[in-house]
């Protein structure tokens, strides 16, 4: 959802460049108008990923790489908005020799100050979304090794406690086996000395009978 809304954001912009600018150049015929056109986001286009080059020096290649599609179709439009309506008019005003050399000389000066401030705000925002992205990106990895590394202590507990009443039961049938076996031979020394008494009465009788 959130990408359908970006595309529709991102073509809206386009569009709304486009009128602009066709609105200011309407008196020049469409040949004029496309090729005007064409120039200005040719040259917008590659200054700002040149922009975007020098933002991402010293960010994840992957990061950089994966957002640079999303930032320059977006910015482009932007600057379009920001500097060729202003161009298109001076365009038209030198075709119709309406402004002097030194005036149109001080209007590119100011146009190169506002290129320079532009790009240098477009600079450290595009630096900023990247650095961002990474920080997202190493917060969800590290969460997630942190849910693996509390299943794993908790995988370790359980075996651990399982160990613990296996010993038990283990030390119970110990203790059980060795009062069985005491029980026996407590029943067997009994035997014997029942048996040892009947035979020590025998041996008694039997003399008695001898004497008698």
């Amino acid at each position: 959802m959130m990408n359908l809304f970006l595309i529709l954001a991102i073509v809206a912009i386009n569009v709304v460049s486009i009128v602009i600018v066709c609105k200011i150049l309407k008196k020049m015929s469409k040949k004029d108008i496309i090729i005007f056109l064409a120039v200005c986001v040719t040259i917008i286009y590659f200054a700002i990923q040149l922009i975007y080059l020098l933002s991402g020096i010293g960010i994840d290649g992957t990061i950089h790489n994966e957002m640079k599609s999303m930032i320059i179709f977006m910015f482009v439009p932007v600057d379009m908005i920001i500097f060729v309506p202003y161009i298109a008019s001076k365009y038209i005003k030198l075709r119709n020799k309406d402004i002097k050399i030194e005036d149109l000389k001080v209007k590119i000066f100011i146009l190169a100050i506002l290129f320079i401030i532009i790009s240098t705000i477009e600079f450290f925002y595009f630096r900023n979304i990247q650095q961002n992205t990474k920080q997202i990106g190493e917060n969800v990895s590290s969460g997630l090794n942190n849910q693996v590394n509390n299943s794993e202590q908790t995988n370790s507990m359980n075996d651990m406690e399982n160990t613990m009443i296996e010993n038990t039961i283990s030390n119970e049938n110990i203790i059980e086996n060795r009062t069985i076996d005491n029980f026996i031979v407590e029943n067997s020394l009994e035997n014997i000395g029942i048996q040892n008494n009947i035979l020590e009465n025998a041996i008694t009788n039997s003399i008695v009978n001898n004497v008698n």
